[in-house]
């Protein structure tokens, strides 16, 4: 799992929110993301992006707290489990994204939120709300989650993708708007 916290609550993006989407396909998953904001691919452990791992993120570098901010980060990372360890594998991948971003810094977090989950048609997602202040400057408030796609319909052990979504903003005032933005976002993903 550390493939997945490392680097994943990278950027945060300057300029005005935008229900102008785009949608990113690549390494066989697509999601959409505000147009405004630039996807770049990252290497996990120093490989280059596939189908079997890598992480993304939406925004742009800002230095400055006090700006208006919005990020999207995934990470990706293919693994064989076992029916019964998905849920501790979810668990585990926000808890890695968001203990490497107290680690580093990232988002100044000084809250989490309870661990929930909901269905999807494509498996279980669970996700957990966040909020900080960095460096004294505008409250951010963000939501780190995990969703297991398989490849097939093996009962015993399934081959699969594990993703970790992470948005975070200073703009959306609460942890339940944070919320709200991610499942929109997380509804965009297709694995």
């Amino acid at each position: 799992m550390r493939v997945l916290a490392a680097g994943l609550l990278l950027a945060a993006c300057s300029g005005q929110p935008s229900e102008d989407l785009a949608t990113y396909v690549g390494h066989g998953f697509a999601f959409q993301h505000p147009r405004a904001l630039a996807v770049v691919e990252l290497p996990s452990s120093g490989v280059a992006p596939s189908g079997d791992s890598g992480q993304l993120r939406a925004g742009e570098d800002t230095n400055d707290p006090r700006e208006r901010f919005e990020a999207i980060g995934i990470a990706w990372v293919r693994l064989a489990l076992d029916q019964g360890d998905i849920p501790a594998a979810l668990e585990r991948g926000i808890a890695g994204a968001l203990d490497g971003a107290q680690e580093r810094g990232d988002f100044g977090i000084t809250h989490r939120g309870q661990l929930r989950s909901l269905e999807r048609g494509d498996g279980r997602l669970v996700y957990q709300s966040f909020s900080g202040r960095p460096d004294q400057g505008r409250r951010v408030y963000g939501t780190a989650g995990s969703l297991y796609c398989p490849d097939d319909g093996r009962v015993f052990v399934l081959g699969g993708r594990l993703f970790v979504m992470v948005v975070a903003s200073n703009e959306w005032g609460s942890e339940s708007r944070a919320a709200q933005a991610f499942e929109r976002y997380f509804a965009a993903l297709r694995c």
